[in-house]
């Protein structure tokens, strides 16, 4: 099981602690099936029945990646080293097992681990965390602390904010934070989340496959609408800048103001559109109103009393050419509207005998 058998620290110095028995690692086994917090599909967690009957009946070295993926995954017996199901599910194991020792697990009395480069289990006796009566907090307690805010929060974003997303995004995400937290961000790069978290290959190029660019786009705007609406209270918020997959945590303090919803695109567009439309019904109401106002003074306006009375007779037009008598009507008319022009007592357009 292990090379070296756990130690545990008590009052009176150094002391061995006792391997636990086969019953109680199945127990523990249920414990964490059970709980909640142990976010795994069903192929996840038959991994891990797997590897801990195994285990206990004494077959660990039978524990390979072909064992597994033939029996656990349903591979053909022909299944190459180059499948990487093995290694990917291993991984997710893992940060698994780590959530949920962190969250519900604190307290158990046994430890269930899988090492790095192995996929035999470790299993460890633990001794239950005396609080003194006016404990000194230590950088240690604090950063566990907030280590375990940070997954709280990210099992909120699951289920809040990512719940209508594609799986991959959240494991994604859950990988991403669950890295940081465990001290390896600085591990996460393009072909280490593509391998370990999409299946791509070890030549995995970020420059011709955008795999990993287009899920991490999709997340910073699920992230930004979740904490502008339903997570806006949330005590830590998750962030990945721009051109970065390490993820950073912002602690809100309470009491702090909650911010407002941002502006969606579509509804900065709506309001940009409704000032410009206001802006143009102004400028056309300072325009056409002064005009408006000019017509209709004019049109109120009395017809003068003063001036002589003027009358256009008919104009007779003789020509050799038939057909034309319209060219004397059209005189007559453009007579009478020069003539209006002025301010006369009264103008008569006259009609002479048929």
């Amino acid at each position: 099981m292990g090379s070296e058998e756990p130690k545990a620290i008590g009052q009176g110095g150094c002391a061995a602690l006792p391997l636990p028995t086969p019953e109680a690692i199945r127990t523990q086994l249920g414990s964490i099936l059970a709980s909640p917090e142990f976010q795994l599909p069903e192929r996840g967690r038959a991994f891990l029945r797997y590897i801990v009957e195994e285990s206990l009946a004494g077959r660990a070295k039978r524990i390979k990646a072909y064992s597994i993926a033939v029996e656990v995954f349903g591979r053909d017996e022909g299944i190459t080293p180059d499948d990487p199901v093995v290694r990917i599910e291993a991984a997710r194991l893992r940060r698994a097992l780590e959530r949920y020792y962190l969250v519900a697990g604190q307290s158990d009395p046994i430890r269930i681990d899988i090492p790095k480069g192995s996929y035999v289990p470790v299993f460890a006796s633990r001794v239950p965390v005396m609080i003194e009566s006016n404990p000194v907090e230590s950088p240690l307690q604090t950063e566990n602390e907030r280590k375990l805010q940070s997954l709280e929060s990210l099992a909120r974003v699951l289920k809040n904010g990512l719940a209508t997303d594609s799986d991959r995004q959240r494991r994604l995400i859950q990988y991403l934070v669950t890295e940081e937290l465990e001290g390896r961000g600085h591990r996460l790069k393009a072909v280490s989340i593509a391998t370990d978290v999409f299946g791509r290959s070890a030549d995995f190029d970020p420059q011709t496959d955008s795999i990993i660019r287009v899920e991490m786009e999709r997340i910073r705007q699920a992230l930004d609408l979740y904490y502008a609406t339903q997570g806006a209270n949330d005590p830590v918020r998750i962030k990945f800048e721009k051109d970065s997959y390490r993820p950073k945590f912002e602690w809100i303090s309470k009491g702090a103001p909650v911010r407002p919803p941002v502006r969606t695109p579509k509804r900065l567009w709506l309001l940009i559109t409704a000032v410009l439309v206001t802006v143009f019904a102004g400028g056309m109401l300072f325009v056409f109103l002064p005009l408006g106002k000019l017509l209709i003074d004019r049109q109120a306006k009395p017809i003068s009393i003063g001036g002589p009375r003027v009358a256009v007779a008919p104009i007779a037009f003789s020509s050799d050419t038939p057909g034309l008598d319209y060219l004397a009507a059209g005189m007559q008319g453009e007579l009478v509207g020069i003539l209006a022009e002025f301010n006369w007592r009264y103008l008569e357009n006259a009609v002479g005998p048929d």
